[in-house]
């Protein structure tokens, strides 16, 4: 008997419960007399995300450049890596302030494990830039970029590190109340966009473009499988993403889903009812290790970490269209397939509309 069945997933931001606070390392000036020396500046937000925080700032390091600002001449002597040695940020060879003249500073972090896909850069006109051109959906590691004018009376320059990427995290869960249970045996985010630039002066990405695929779940990875109601189990690890907006694939108007540049999930599942026994599609085939593509959109904004979580279940109403197969027909007449996005800033904690398949 053919079972009615939703699939729903939820676009949550994990919110940091942070109010434009900082937290700063308590650094004491050392007896280098006049000489230039840090302090990273790390929000809240910033600090919640549980990649590069504070403490692996501190492990990891960071890269600098300065430049005065009346004749934008390099201060430091190019690149300055800096490390986190006897309770203070130090560098080699230490650099004196100048005398009157703000030095404009440059910052971005890791230095050890600096994604090799990122290349910090100087444009035209000096322009500040971080060019990434990936080979992958997803980068290798997190970045975090910072800008600050400073003086000889500052004495120390505070750099407010910031991340310039987007975290996602993708759960799977079966519902509580659902009749059936689903495996999810593979998973991937197809047209996320791997290349961009970011900019220092206007705190943004462009150019992002060259689709690639993100996988969530790989065909090799443990089958997943919740019981009814279960807490929603982590597909994959977090994956770091240039922000963008992923506009959704359209099913049988776009085309097939192999050929589409728009954004669509697509599973490699099994679904059966609670007692074990075969769940059909509309044409009386078992849903057994079938590839099962959901049209996907989201906008990926910089600085923020998504924790998208994949449901399975049951419903009375009559389905909505979704759950496709590669040319962009329904695998079920009923089957019925809603995102409900509530995109929730670290600062302002401001909810987005829902859109719906």
């Amino acid at each position: 008997m053919m079972k009615k069945m939703i699939f729903a997933a939820g676009a949550l931001l994990a919110l940091a419960g942070c109010n434009n606070s900082t937290v700063l390392e308590q650094v004491t000036p050392t007896q280098d007399s006049g000489m230039i020396e840090f302090r990273t500046n790390l929000d809240k937000a910033t600090r919640a995300v549980e990649e590069l925080n504070l403490d692996g700032l501190k492990t990891k390091g960071f890269s600098v450049y300065g430049y005065k600002s009346d004749d934008n001449s390099d201060l430091l002597g190019g690149k300055k890596d800096v490390t986190w040695t006897g309770g203070a940020w130090t560098y080699s060879p230490k650099v004196k302030w100048p005398e009157t003249t703000p030095v404009n500073f440059f910052a971005y972090a890791p230095t050890q494990g600096w994604p090799a896909e990122a290349v910090y850069t100087e444009a035209a006109g000096n322009e500040k830039t971080i060019v990434v051109n990936n080979a992958n959906a997803t980068l290798s590691a997190d970045i975090l970029a910072a800008k600050a004018t400073a003086s000889v009376i500052d004495n120390i320059a505070s750099l407010p590190f910031n991340h310039i990427l987007s975290q996602v995290q993708f759960k799977f869960k079966n519902a509580e109340d659902a009749d059936i249970l689903m495996t999810v045996h593979s998973a991937a985010l197809h047209n996320v966009k791997s290349n961009g630039t970011y900019t220092y002066s206007t705190d943004a990405w462009t150019n992002v473009a060259g689709e690639k695929t993100a996988t969530i779940l790989n065909d090799n990875a443990a089958d997943l499988t919740t019981a009814s109601g279960a807490e929603a189990v982590n597909m994959g690890e977090n994956m770091m993403i240039l922000p963008q907006s992923i506009e959704a694939w359209g099913g049988k108007p776009d085309g097939t889903a192999t050929a589409s540049t728009k954004g669509y999930l697509k599973f490699k599942a099994t679904i059966k009812g609670k007692s074990g026994d075969n769940i059909v599609d509309k044409n009386g085939i078992a849903i057994s290790n079938r590839d099962i593509y959901l049209p996907f959109n989201i906008n990926f904004e910089k600085g923020k970490r998504y924790v998208i979580t994949i449901i399975a279940g049951d419903k009375t109403t009559t389905g909505k269209g979704g759950g496709f197969d590669e040319n962009g027909n329904p695998l079920m007449s009923n089957l019925y397939i809603e995102f409900n996005a509530t995109v929730s800033d670290w600062v302002d904690a401001t909810p987005a509309p829902e859109f719906k398949f």
